[in-house]
């Protein structure tokens, strides 16, 4: 049985716990892993890329919507072919394709990261 424990004036505050030492490594680190971290690091690189791919692409965009239209309500209306008041991914893609403007799926992907 665990001895007692007493405070400084010498009262008894419970008994004494034996230690015991933790098995599972992920309880004596804190903070992310390496493995966390490197995935994290390359997913934080991966967007800087693509948002830097947008960016390249964006005002040749701006100058193509422009172009076309005078009112952004009417251009938006025009590419969002759903219906649904957003504008998707495939839908920016498909009409850039038809102006003239193809992107790869990474620039498309910042491209909608610039924009949101």
């Amino acid at each position: 049985m665990p001895s007692k424990r007493t405070d400084e004036h010498g009262a008894n505050v419970g008994p004494v716990m034996p230690e015991r030492p933790v098995q599972q490594a992920w309880i004596r680190q804190m903070g992310p892993s390496p493995e966390q971290e490197e995935a994290a690091r390359a997913a934080a690189d991966e967007d800087a890329m693509q948002r830097k791919a947008g960016k390249a692409v964006q005002s040749k965009v701006e100058e193509a919507i422009y172009s076309r239209y005078t009112n952004m309500m009417t251009a938006f209306k025009r590419i969002d072919l759903d219906n649904s008041g957003t504008i998707t991914k495939e839908e920016i893609g498909r009409v850039l394709k038809l102006w003239g403007l193809p992107v790869d799926k990474d620039t498309l992907e910042g491209l909608m990261k610039t924009c949101d």
